[in-house]
Parts: structure tokens; C-alpha cells; sequence
């Protein structure tokens, strides 16, 4: 059995590991009982560590106990094992995601902890304390088959060279070039292209964590243990944590970590989630201010002027029990900002990094409503000629499938039957033997590929991607939207969060796009989420589709000057904000049945069934 074989088919929970006096190890059978679980101590030249076996303490090799895939608490919770060992990427999402990486040295020692389950177990923990602050939301951790991709890389070097280098920092970038060419040949991107750190914000598009199995060693002359190599950080999407101290000893956060990990997980991932949040702020396009961030004064920057209680405050000790520290509490610095200085500044809220993936069951909560139909990824045989709204269902590629393509076959029956009541008109659907007609496109690239310039061809930093003009020229690649058709695009993803002003749908040119906030929002809780009710959405819809035909006209009389909303009546269509009914311009004066000619009336569009004399597409018609 090879050496790899043997560690896998050590699956042994700790606290429930069957050793016994005839069974230990000569040298832990002689060291006998111990007082308190997870104290080290070298017996017989031999570094042991005091478990917990039933209701007794013994003491057990360090080395058997680094040979185990799974680890436990001294309560009922286990940590499961991780995935088995991989120096390679495994295939996962490779943009906007967060990588755990396992670093150990040439001459050892090497606890296997990318297998066994540690680093999986932590990353699990950050990701739900992250997600606990951002309630809708989680980080995007890279995942393989829906466990955290782990992968083991081994540093070309021994932990005395390791830490010569540290001597030698004052020479120059020594550390960084190291570890860029170290995983560089594990084939994880990474680079800097200025030493002097000018050009090192916002390069990459993806976050590194990696837990080093060695030493720190000296930072500005001084002794620095157990902490972060942050020479590697200074605007870098990059961190690595020591699990070593200088003697070659675990870590105190390690060794409480392995004889508790439910309860003593946070001085173990502390660095990481200090690290990840101000490295959330290396936004695309603000690379300028966050240098200036990190080029200022002590005193001036954010760690030392949030409270104490806030988790990337240099004021805060992680406790081994206790109140879980909080961020950004008031929205004044850096999470959800409300008030304050930074308001409306993108560059100083983490909510807009693409580094958030949205909670699924929050977004993508399954829908109440039944199939109908059939699925088709074709424009079937239209029942009109006439000019008509066509639906589309586009998923990207990953994405959760919830079918809304097969659950709106009663969508355009309910809103016309609610604007036949308000207006004794109704709109002209495409539909296919009497049933709306509705084409599902699978998209061959992810929500967060899609957020990237190269793909979209676009600026995302500054224009919502996937841009709606993009998925239409998808829908027009597929030959899938003909020239006298608005195309409403029901796209299950959303665009790039880095702008602060997008909105869950875009109505323009052509077309409309709900995003998938148009589709479903969050809210209090996932067994109360709402899903589309069929009603709901299409006179959702019929707000977007009015703003494509034209509505509202800048010079209406209760029109908001040219973006296209009414004000003072909370409760027409056309209105922005919460309301408690929905009419048509209850007044006839300002987009329907007014009969100006110098004014949009919507009476006189030809996307409605039983067309005025004269019906014409709207001014910004095109294709």
C-alpha cells in the first residue's frame, strides 16, 4: 500500500479513535495520561499531543494523529474529510473565487491538512461568517463537486530557507517573486508587473488563502510569528498564513483549533477573514483609491479607525468563546455603506466586489408554480404576423435551472386581462397554438465569466455585464429574434455588482432584460420567499415593456423629465417605489389615450392587438 493509499484509508475520528493501552503506540502506551487536550509536549524525543478517547485523556503521536482524514471536536461535531490530495486546480469556476491553498516545505512537516479536512472545515467557517454579515449573499469559494477545492502545493525550498529570505527582504521583493514562481509551477495565476508595487491593484481575478506549513520569520528586523506574510498583501490578492512559529512548532491557534474546532475556529481564520475583507475593496476601477488607502498614514487607515468590536479593527482579539465581532455594523466604512463620508462611493463598499456569490436559496428560491408545456429552444410557428412581445428563459452556463420558461403559460393571459380592465386594450404576445410562446437559451459561459471585459466587450466596472445589447446579439446569434419583435430577455443571473446604480431590469432600444433581482428579490427568510407568480411578473413586465414602447414622454405633465417615471402618484404603472395599487395612467394626460401628437400615447403602439390607424413602433425602435 503506497504511503497516499495509507492516509486515505485512515479514516479515524479522533474522538472516537479505538486506541487503547495494547493498541498505542510503546511511546504513548509509556507516556500515559494527560491533563489538558491539545497541549504538544516531545516525550522520548517524540512530539505527542493530548487527545480526548472516551471520557480519558492520553497522550498520542503527532504523527498518528497527522495520519488521520478525519479530526473532531471534543463535543459531538467531526470535521469530515476533505477531498483527496490534488497539486493541480481542479476544475471549479477559476474567476471571481476565492482559492485555499496548502503550502508546505521540502524538508516537512506535512499534516495533510488539504485532505483531512482542516482547511475545508475553516473555509466553510469564513464563508458562513461572511455570509451571517451579508444575509442573501456568500463568498465564492473555489469548489469541486460542492467541496472547497483545497490543493497542496510543496515550496521548492526548506523552512531555514524559507526564512533566510525574510533577511533578505530588505534586497528587494525576494518573497513575493518566490512565491509568484512557486505557484506558477503549481499552474495558479498570479503576477505582479511592478516591483515597486505601483501597478499591483486589481490585477487578478481571483482571491489566494494559503495556509503555510512553516515559519514567518522576521518582519522590519524583528521576530513576527504565527501571523500572516503580509509583505505578499500591499494591494495583492494574496495572503498566506503561518500554522508554524519560528521554532518549528504548531501555532497556539492550531493547537486549539485541533482539540475544539466548533469552538476555537476563530483564532485560526482570523488573518484569513481580516485579509479577505480589505481585500474585497481592490475593486475593478479603483485601484487608484485603494492605493491611496494603503499608502496612508497609520493612524488614517481604515483598521484603526473602526470600533472595537468590528472584525478589521486592529483593536479586536479573536476570543476563544464568546460574542462573534460584527462588520461594519452602522454602513459607515466599508459594508453596506448608509451614511457617512464614503456614501455612494463603490470604491469603499465590499457589497459591490464580484467576490460575493448570491445565496441560492435566497435568489433561486424553486418556484410554487407547475410545469406546462414543453421545453423548446426555438421561436416556434407564431399564431400573428403582426408585430409581437417575445419571451426568452437565458441561463447561464452553472446556474440553477428553475424551468421559469415552463411555468408562464398563464403570464400573458393575466396581464392582459388586468390592462384590459384598466385601458380596453391588450398586448400582442408571441404565442404558439394560443399559449405564450417562450425560447430557453443556454448560455456557454458562467454569470461570472460574463461580468468580465474581455467576454462582454465592455467596460464592467462601469456598465452592467452582461450588457442588455449582449444578450440580445446572443439571442440574434442564435437566429432567434426577428425584426419586429421586443425580445423580454428573463436572464436567471445578474450583472456585474460593481455599480452602484444598477437596477434588477433595463428597458431600452429593442428589448428587456429582467435580471434576476426583476425576477425574485430576497427577503426575510428562504421558506418565505416569493417565487413569480404569474400575474405579478407579467404586469412587473408591463413597466419595462411601456418604457420600451416610449413611456414616459420628457415633456409629460407628471413625468420626472426624461427618465421615464411619473411622480406624485404612487400607484401608476409608470411610478418608481413602493405603492399599494397599480393603474394606467389614471389621468389620461401624461402616456395613454391623451391624444397629443407631440407626446408618447401608447394607444398608438403597434405592439397592441386591435391597432389604431397610423400604430407605429416607438422613436427608439431598432434592430
Amino acid at each position: 500500500m503506497s504511503r497516499r493509499q495509507w492516509f486515505l484509508a485512515a479514516a479515524v475520528s479522533i474522538s472516537a479513535l479505538t486506541i487503547t493501552p495494547s493498541t498505542a503506540s510503546p511511546a504513548s502506551a509509556v507516556a500515559g495520561k494527560c491533563s489538558r487536550v491539545g497541549a504538544v509536549r516531545a516525550i522520548s524525543g517524540v512530539a505527542h499531543v493530548c487527545i480526548l478517547v472516551g471520557k480519558k485523556k492520553i497522550w498520542i503521536p503527532k504523527s498518528t494523529r497527522g495520519k488521520t482524514t478525519t479530526t473532531s471536536t471534543t463535543k459531538s461535531e467531526k470535521i469530515k474529510p476533505g477531498l483527496p490530495r490534488s497539486t493541480v486546480d481542479r476544475p471549479g469556476s477559476g474567476i471571481w473565487d476565492i482559492k485555499v491553498v496548502y503550502a508546505t516545505m521540502m524538508d516537512g512537516p506535512d499534516e495533510f491538512r488539504d485532505s483531512n479536512g482542516q482547511l475545508a472545515y475553516v473555509a466553510e467557517r469564513i464563508s458562513d461568517y461572511f455570509a451571517r454579515q451579508r444575509p442573501g449573499y456568500e463568498l465564492r469559494f473555489d469548489r469541486f463537486g460542492g467541496s472547497i477545492d483545497v490543493q497542496h502545493v510543496k515550496l521548492p525550498v526548506t523552512a531555514a530557507e524559507f526564512r533566510a529570505k525574510f533577511q533578505r527582504e530588505g534586497q528587494g521583493w525576494e518573497i513575493p517573486k518566490f512565491i509568484q514562481a512557486s505557484m506558477a509551477a503549481a499552474g495558479l495565476r498570479f503576477s505582479w508587473t511592478g516591483e515597486d508595487g505601483s501597478n499591483r491593484y486589481g490585477l487578478e481575478r481571483r482571491m489566494y488563502l494559503l495556509f503555510l506549513e512553516g515559519p514567518r520569520g522576521l518582519k522590519q528586523g524583528a521576530e513576527y510569528q504565527c501571523g500572516r506574510v503580509s509583505e505578499l498583501e500591499a494591494g495583492a490578492l494574496l495572503t498566506a498564513v503561518n500554522l508554524r512559529n519560528n521554532a518549528g512548532a504548531e501555532c497556539d491557534k492550531v493547537v486549539e483549533f485541533e482539540s475544539d474546532p466548533a469552538n476555537k475556529w476563530w483564532r485560526l481564520a482570523w488573518d484569513a477573514i481580516r485579509f479577505i475583507g480589505h481585500a474585497s475593496l481592490e475593486l475593478p476601477g479603483c485601484h487608484a483609491e485603494r492605493a491611496a488607502e494603503i499608502a496612508a498614514s497609520i493612524e488614517m487607515r481604515l483598521e484603526n479607525r473602526l470600533p472595537a468590536n468590528d472584525v478589521l479593527s486592529n483593536q479586536w482579539n479573536p476570543p476563544p468563546f464568546g460574542t462573534e465581532p460584527v462588520m461594519d455594523p452602522k454602513g459607515m466604512y466599508y459594508l453596506n455603506i448608509r451614511s457617512g463620508p464614503y456614501l455612494g462611493n463603490r470604491c469603499r463598499d465590499i457589497k459591490f466586489s464580484p467576490f460575493w456569490a448570491k445565496d441560492p436559496k435566497w435568489w433561486a428560491p424553486p418556484l410554487k408554480e407547475s410545469n406546462s408545456g414543453e421545453r423548446t429552444r426555438i421561436d416556434r410557428a407564431d399564431d400573428s404576423t403582426e408585430p409581437q412581445v417575445k419571451v426568452f428563459y437565458l441561463l447561464p452556463k452553472g446556474a440553477i435551472d428553475r424551468q421559469i420558461d415552463l411555468k408562464l403559460s398563464n403570464m400573458d393571459k393575466t396581464a392582459n386581462e388586468w390592462l384590459r380592465t384598466q385601458t380596453g386594450r391588450t398586448l400582442r404576445w408571441d404565442t404558439y397554438q394560443n399559449v405564450l410562446d417562450v425560447a430557453f437559451v443556454q448560455l456557454d459561459q458562467t454569470e461570472e465569466e460574463l461580468w468580465t471585459d474581455e467576454i462582454s466587450s465592455m467596460p464592467c466596472a462601469e456598465v452592467p455585464c452582461p450588457t442588455p445589447d449582449y444578450l440580445l446579439g446572443q439571442l440574434q446569434a442564435r437566429g432567434l429574434i426577428a425584426a419586429h419583435k421586443l425580445a423580454v430577455i428573463l436572464y436567471e443571473g445578474s450583472a456585474s455588482p460593481v455599480n452602484p446604480q444598477l437596477g434588477g431590469c433595463y428597458a431600452g432600444g429593442s428589448m428587456v432584460v429582467a435580471y434576476q433581482m426583476c425576477i425574485s428579490s430576497p427577503i426575510a427568510t428562504p421558506s418565505r420567499a416569493v417565487p413569480v407568480p404569474n400575474g405579478t411578473l407579467g404586469i412587473r413586465l408591463l413597466h419595462e415593456i411601456f418604457h420600451t414602447l416610449g413611456a414616459v414622454g420628457e415633456s409629460a405633465p407628471n413625468g420626472d423629465g426624461g427618465y421615464g417615471h411619473i411622480r406624485g402618484d404612487s400607484n401608476d404603472i409608470m411610478a418608481v417605489g413602493s405603492r399599494t395599487g397599480w393603474e394606467v395612467d389614471p389621468g389620461r394626460d401624461d402616456y395613454w389615450g391623451h391624444g397629443r401628437t407631440d407626446l408618447v400615447d401608447l394607444t398608438r403602439s403597434i405592439f397592441l392587438n386591435d391597432p389604431v390607424s397610423g400604430a407605429e413602433y416607438p422613436n427608439r425602435w431598432r434592430r
